[in-house]
């Protein structure tokens, strides 16, 4: 095989690949998101940050940070995310 994945992470890269947006999902802010869910809009801005929200949820658009509405609420519902700082 031409490329080596270290099973650290292709775990990861597994991870990643289950939570894809679905393509009648929309793109919401963080403040739509804390609108939402009640959790709080810095809450997603760190979390993004530091890597702990998937691909597939959260992306860039420029120099804004953005989610999808459907994926997001399915990692939460999924236990995705720690909500304890």
């Amino acid at each position: 095989h031409p490329f080596l994945v270290l099973p650290e992470l292709e775990s990861r890269m597994t991870a990643r690949a289950l939570i894809l947006p679905s393509k009648d999902d929309i793109a919401i802010s963080p403040q739509e998101a804390q609108e939402l869910t009640g959790i709080p809009r810095g809450w997603y801005y760190e979390r993004a940050r530091l890597g702990q929200i998937p691909a597939g949820v959260t992306f860039r658009a420029g120099k804004y940070r953005r989610f999808w509405k459907r994926s997001l609420l399915r990692w939460l519902a999924d236990g995705g995310a720690q909500l304890s700082a």
